[in-house]
C-alpha cells in the first residue's frame, strides 16, 4: 500500500463515535460506527456501547456521513508538456483533490479506456476514490471527442455493446449525435447485457430517451431542446451553445416541463444528473471568474492560470483574445444577461419540481470543465441544488450519496453493515446548514484514514508549480 496522497499505511479496525449520523438515508443521534478492513461491520448507539464497557474511540466527532459521490466527471485532465514517463499525472491530482474534499466515489461518464484501466488499479493500490466508468462515448458519424466510438448502424451498436462488455465497463454513455433508430437498439442491447445507460441528449430528445428507458439523463439544460426561434436576442459569439440554450429556457414554463418529463421519467425510473453549475458558468463568464476555487482547476486544466489573470480589466481585455482558443468568452449585454439568468432560474425550478414529483436527482459536476475544480465543485453543486432548486439539505446530501449509489448498484453512499468503509467526518451538521458540507475534519476511504494535511501540502506544491508556469 502506497501513501502518495496521504493514506495511512495500516488499515485495521476503526471506531467512530458521532453526535449525529447521516447514514445515506436518514439521521440518528449518538451512534458508534465500527470499521474493519474496507467494510462497515457495525452500527450501535453509544448508550449500548457504554453499558457493555468503557469504550475507546479512534474519532469522536459532531457529524458523520458516507463519502460523497460525484456522478458526472471526466477524470482525464491534462498538462502542457507530457510528464516524463507518466501521462496520468494530472488525473492523479484530479482524484487527490476529490479525496481532499471527501469525494470517495466517481462516476466517469466519458474517457479513454486506457486512462480508466490505469486509474482503477492505481486508486485501488493507493486508497483512492472508487471509480465507476463508461469508457468511450457512443456517438454518431462525426465523433465529438477523442474518446468517442462512432456507432451508425444496428450492427455497429450490437458490436459496440459486446466489445464494451468484454472491456469490463460499468455502464455505457450515449452521446448527442446518435440517430433515433440506432439509439433505441443501443439501449436495448445495453440493458440485455446488464449495462445501465447514461444519456446526453441531442438528435434524440431527453423525453424520447426516457421513453426508451435510459437510466440517467445528463445535464438539466438538456431536458428541453435549444430553439433560437423562441427568443429574439442575438447571441454574440454564437458558438456558446449554453447561452442559446438558457435563452430558450427563459421562455418555458417549469411546471409544464416538469409534468411532461416527470411523468415518463417516473414510469421508466430515469434519474437526472443536473450539473447546474457547468451550464451557469459556461453562460455567465463573470460568474465563472468569481468561483472561489478557480485556482485549483489549474491542476487539471492549464488555461485556468490565465483565467485568474482576467479578474482585472486589463487582464480581461488581453485574456479574452487568448481564451478564444479554449472557450467562448461571451460579453452579454444587460438584456441578454437578464434573460440568461432567468433561463437558469427556470431550469433550476424545473429540477426542484422534478424532485417533488419523485424523480431521483444524482449530483454531478462535469469537472474538469471551466472553473469546476475536482472535489471543490461538488460542494458547490450540492449547495446550488439547495439554493436554486429549493431541495432540502437532507435530500441534497442523499443526491450525492445513497441516490447516486442507486445508479452504480454498489455498496457505496451509505453507512450500514456490509457497506464500503468510505466515510466523511465533519465539524458541524450540514443537514441544518448546507455550507457545513465543506467543514471536513477527517476522510476515510477504503478503510484507510487519509492524512488531509499531507494531502493538502502535496497539492499546494503542485498548484504553486502550475501557477508559476509549469503548465500551459
Amino acid at each position: 500500500m502506497g501513501s502518495t496522497h496521504g493514506a495511512k499505511q495500516v488499515r485495521g479496525s476503526i471506531r467512530i463515535r458521532t453526535d449525529t449520523l447521516f447514514d445515506g438515508h436518514g439521521v440518528t443521534k449518538n451512534q458508534v460506527v465500527e470499521i474493519r478492513g474496507d467494510r462497515v461491520v457495525g452500527l450501535t448507539s453509544d448508550r449500548e456501547c457504554n453499558q457493555k464497557s468503557r469504550p475507546e474511540y479512534d474519532h469522536e466527532v459532531r457529524f458523520a456521513m458516507p463519502g460523497l459521490i460525484d456522478s458526472h466527471v471526466h477524470t482525464n485532465g491534462y498538462r502542457g508538456g507530457m510528464p516524463a514517463g507518466n501521462p496520468h499525472s494530472a488525473a492523479k491530482d484530479f482524484v487527490r483533490m476529490c479525496l481532499l474534499n471527501g469525494v470517495t466515489a466517481l462516476r466517469d461518464v466519458g474517457n479513454s479506456l486506457d486512462t480508466i484501466q490505469y486509474l482503477k488499479k492505481w486508486l485501488q493500490d493507493h486508497a483512492g476514490p472508487r471509480l465507476y466508468a463508461s469508457g468511450p462515448l457512443l456517438d454518431g458519424a462525426v465523433p465529438t471527442w477523442s474518446f468517442t466510438r462512432s456507432v451508425t448502424t444496428r450492427a455497429a451498436a450490437e458490436l459496440a455493446i459486446k466489445r464494451l462488455k468484454l472491456e469490463d465497463v460499468d455502464f455505457i454513455k450515449i452521446y448527442e449525435s446518435i440517430t433515433p433508430g440506432v439509439f433505441s437498439y443501443l439501449v436495448e442491447q445495453a440493458h440485455a447485457a446488464s449495462l445501465k445507460v447514461a444519456f446526453h441528449s441531442g438528435e434524440v430528445s431527453a423525453h424520447a430517451g426516457s421513453v426508451h428507458g435510459v437510466d440517467s439523463i445528463e445535464h438539466a439544460i438538456n431536458l428541453i431542446k435549444a430553439d433560437d426561434k423562441q427568443h429574439e436576442l442575438v447571441v454574440p459569439q454564437a458558438a456558446n451553445a449554453a447561452v442559446r440554450h438558457l435563452l430558450t429556457w427563459a421562455h418555458v414554463d417549469p411546471d409544464d416541463v416538469a409534468r411532461r418529463m416527470g411523468s415518463v421519467m417516473k414510469s421508466t425510473g430515469t434519474m437526472l444528473c443536473p450539473t447546474l453549475l457547468v451550464s451557469r458558468r459556461w453562460s455567465l463568464f463573470k460568474d465563472l471568474l468569481a468561483t472561489p476555487s478557480l485556482e485549483w482547476a489549474a491542476l487539471t486544466m492549464p488555461y485556468h492560470k490565465y483565467l485568474l489573470r482576467m479578474k482585472n480589466k486589463i487582464g480581461y481585455k488581453i485574456g479574452k483574445r487568448f481564451m478564444a482558443a479554449y472557450l467562448p468568452v461571451v460579453d452579454l449585454d444587460k438584456k441578454t444577461d437578464t434573460a440568461v439568468r432567468q433561463g437558469y432560474r427556470r431550469m433550476c425550478e424545473t429540477v426542484g419540481l422534478l424532485h417533488q414529483h419523485g424523480i431521483r436527482i444524482i449530483t454531478g459536476t462535469d469537472c474538469p470543465n471551466p472553473s469546476l475544480a475536482p472535489g471543490f465543485s461538488l460542494h458547490d453543486e450540492i449547495k446550488e441544488l439547495h439554493r436554486m432548486c429549493a431541495i432540502s439539505e437532507l435530500d441534497c446530501l442523499r443526491s450525492a450519496t445513497s441516490e447516486a449509489a442507486c445508479f452504480l448498484d454498489q455498496p457505496v453512499g451509505v453507512i450500514e453493515p456490509g457497506a464500503y468503509a468510505d466515510i466523511v467526518l465533519l465539524n458541524a451538521d450540514p443537514t441544518s446548514d448546507i455550507e457545513q458540507i465543506s467543514n471536513i475534519s477527517h476522510v476515510i476511504c477504503r478503510g484507510h484514514q487519509i492524512d488531509l494535511e499531507k494531502l493538502m501540502s502535496r497539492l499546494r506544491v503542485a498548484l504553486e508549480h502550475a501557477l508559476r508556469g509549469g503548465i500551459g
